[in-house]
């Protein structure tokens, strides 16, 4: 199975495309450029592509809206297109912020309303994949974690330099809850679904949930974050996708001793 992954220079993107790291086994590609991205189909031909590249940091999507705008939708419904040329399956990857967090754990057939720009224009591109068509799933997950090239990657693993500084006094937010995710994890259930949409040739639902079950407040947010955005899994669970993941503490324990 040939796969494609965007945003690889990012925290979920392990390997496929890159545009601002790139080493080995990685392409660079712009794809707000459609032409690089007709080429990028052109010469590798993917039958999977699990688009994960976005500009995922609220606080920059609300002061580059145009950007974020054109990367998170336009660059989709461009990806979303070439996928249907092709013939490739694609698991775009949402988020939870496309809820208020007022009525957990959401379903997949929840009604979205984003309350800030970034889950609104990240809802605005589950919008453009189904308006593309195509054989396309949008996998929704919380805020995620993990290995890192440097703690900025990851609105969770920055913390760490909260505990790096104790005597230095932080504001903390200790109302919003989370549910911090281990990329292992995701990365896990995008190559099951992948398994069943390809390989196996199953009708999958247009959206599935992915989230860790330990609640968490988050203590860095600054701007509009939903209050408790809970997914449930159950989407996944009733296609035989094992919806376990890493434990938070103990994941952090083995690091932080390292």
């Amino acid at each position: 199975m040939r796969v494609l992954v965007t945003g690889a220079s990012g925290l979920l993107g392990l390997i496929g495309t890159a545009f601002s790291r790139v080493s080995g086994g990685l392409l660079k590609v712009d794809l707000t450029k459609n032409a690089e991205v007709r080429q990028l189909f052109e010469e590798h031909r993917p039958q999977v592509v699990i688009h994960c590249a976005a500009e995922r940091r609220p606080d920059v999507v609300a002061q580059h809206p145009d950007g974020a705008l054109t990367l998170n939708v336009d660059a989709t419904s461009q990806l979303a297109r070439c996928c249907k040329e092709y013939h490739a399956f694609l698991v775009y990857i949402s988020t939870d912020y496309v809820f208020d967090g007022t009525s957990p754990p959401y379903d997949v057939d929840a009604t979205p309303n984003p309350l800030n720009l970034y889950g609104k224009l990240k809802l605005r591109g589950e919008e453009a994949l189904r308006a593309v068509g195509g054989n396309a799933v949008t996998l929704r997950v919380p805020v995620l974690y993990g290995d890192v090239e440097y703690p900025e990657e990851s609105a969770v693993n920055i913390l760490q330099k909260n505990v790096d500084n104790p005597d230095k006094p932080v504001n903390m937010d200790h109302v919003a809850i989370r549910y911090p995710t281990n990329v292992v994890d995701v990365a896990r259930v995008c190559r099951d679904i992948a398994v069943l949409g390809v390989d196996k040739q199953q009708t999958l639902p247009p959206i599935l949930h992915f989230s860790a079950s330990e609640p968490m407040t988050k203590y860095d947010m600054c701007v509009d974050r939903p209050l408790n955005s809970a997914l449930s899994v159950t989407g996944l669970t009733q296609l035989g996708i094992d919806a376990g993941h890493v434990p938070f503490r103990a994941w952090w324990r083995k690091h932080l001793s390292v």
